[in-house]
């Protein structure tokens, strides 16, 4: 059964915060990619338009524990083991991964995934406008205090009858589709600057959701091979194609909403003659992902409120499924005597975006040369709600309109450092912003990435657009100022 695979994801594997595969988004040339990270980004750039094909990346960490001595590419293909088992007689270190667990008394900063694949988009320019049409698949996961309690070496070291305390969490996740539209538009200033001003409003599709949450303190008990919780109080919430006759599943789409990013750009102009470049310094501001989806199809929401009940009935309620709901019927009934509907409260529920604020600032330090930094915080204020990651990161690029590389280090949720690079020749970007852990053995394996993208931009010389002229302005030299076009 799908939803329970993603709720057993959530809660036991603590992966993995997302990374804005910089690559993508920051240059010149990012086009489609660009205005999803700032809607008003592209009405200021370079091509006249930008057709994405296809693009995806793939973004994995945990702290729920490590591979030792291990890079992304090493451990390929390789059987991953718990490192608090004992070891078969056989291992050999050379062709197994061993994963260590961490301890529970160690600070951790909970669990993100996000993945997003970009479907054919375009956008283009018209005078002072810009306008387009993208799309969208994302998934998301978050548990950002979930407690990293229910491992088993852990459950393995618990003292009988000696009370352990698990506090407050909750996990969300999320499957969802995107259409949206892109509408930018970019003002000349008195001074010769140019504010640049954007939109995306979007029509979301929600697929697959489900959520669990801790409402309060609880104290969880060993006895010997059995365990015990006092007084909890949970809840779960779950959209899913599964059906409710069966063990069959069929995707579809289980709510609607919608979404907007807001962004703005101010770009001051060149003056170098030698440059390539529209801008000599440029600051952005964006808020992304702000929206939510209602799921009212094939969705439920139940309470649990649990007194002295043995977490041993778990095991026993899994066995011969009639269909994909038999559990949730079962699990009513062994928290409330017998009563497989009374844990049940909506048919409905709500799960909003993944809202960041974003602010970048982009420098052409001579031709073809720019250094770059990038600042993305979460706005989560809902509990029910998807969290963007916190990431902070510097860069440089050399980029022309064939060739493009750069380097960029990052620090994501202000914890873990991250070493990338990119390439993009033509029309191909590949690049990972944590290439240390994907090409090299780190002691504490935690994570990596990598992401690519296939675009079609316009070939021959960049010409002027009417009504609109970004070549460097001059300056009159007895006021000091930039000259009207």
């Amino acid at each position: 059964m799908r939803l329970l695979l993603i709720l057993f994801l959530s809660n036991v594997f603590n992966f993995s915060f997302a990374q804005r595969y910089l690559g993508n988004h920051i240059g010149g040339y990012s086009g489609i990619y660009g205005i999803q990270e700032n809607p008003a980004s592209f009405v200021t750039k370079k091509p006249n338009w930008d057709v994405n094909i296809l693009g995806s990346g793939l973004f994995f960490f945990t702290e729920y524990g490590y591979l030792q001595d291990e890079s992304l590419l090493s451990a390929s293909g390789k059987s991953i083991m718990n490192g608090m088992d004992t070891l078969p007689f056989n291992y050999s270190k050379d062709k197994n991964s061993l994963f260590f667990a961490n301890t529970y008394d160690q600070t951790l900063t909970g669990l993100m995934i996000q993945q997003t694949i970009h479907l054919p988009s375009f956008c283009f320019k018209v005078k002072r406008f810009s306008f387009g049409v993208f799309s969208n698949i994302k998934i998301a996961a978050d548990g950002l205090d979930a407690p990293n309690f229910f491992n088993y070496g852990n459950l393995q070291q618990l003292i009988d009858f000696q009370a352990y305390k698990i506090t407050p969490f909750s996990v969300n996740a999320m499957a969802w589709g995107e259409i949206g539209l892109n509408i930018g538009y970019a003002l000349e200033l008195e001074n010769g600057h140019t504010l640049a001003v954007g939109a995306n409003p979007k029509y979301l599709l929600g697929f697959e959701a489900a959520y669990i949450q801790n409402k309060s303190d609880y104290n969880f008990y060993r006895e010997r091979d059995t365990f015990f919780a006092s007084s909890a109080n949970a809840a779960v919430g779950f959209a899913s194609g599964a059906s409710r006759s069966s063990n069959n599943y069929n995707l579809g789409v289980q709510g609607t909403g919608l979404g907007l990013d807001l962004g703005a750009e101010y770009i001051i102009p060149n003056e170098e003659e030698e440059s390539n470049s529209p801008h000599y310094m440029k600051f952005g501001i964006a808020v992304k992902d702000f929206g939510s989806i209602k799921f009212d199809k094939n969705t439920e929401q139940h309470n649990y409120s649990i007194r002295e009940v043995d977490f041993g009935v778990l095991t026993t309620i899994n066995n011969n499924l009639n269909h994909n709901y038999d559990l949730i019927k079962r699990l009513s009934a062994a928290v409330y005597q017998g009563d497989s509907f009374k844990s049940k409260i909506s048919n409905e529920m709500t799960i909003h975006t993944p809202t960041s604020i974003n602010l970048t600032w982009d420098y052409n330090i001579r031709s073809d040369f720019y250094i770059n930094a990038f600042i993305g915080r979460r706005l989560k204020t809902l509990e029910r709600q998807i969290a963007a990651p916190n990431v902070m990161a510097i860069g440089a690029r050399f980029e022309q309109r064939w060739f493009e590389a750069g380097a960029n280090i990052s620090l994501t949720e202000d914890t873990w450092l991250g070493i990338g690079t990119y390439i993009r020749l033509g029309l191909l970007t590949i690049g990972s912003d944590h290439i240390n852990a994907l090409l090299f053995s780190q002691p504490k394996l935690r994570g990596a990435d990598v992401y690519l993208s296939l675009k079609i931009m316009p070939f021959g010389n960049r010409e002027k657009e009417e009504g609109i002229d970004y070549a460097k302005p001059k300056k009159d030299k007895r006021s000091g100022c930039y000259k009207q076009k």
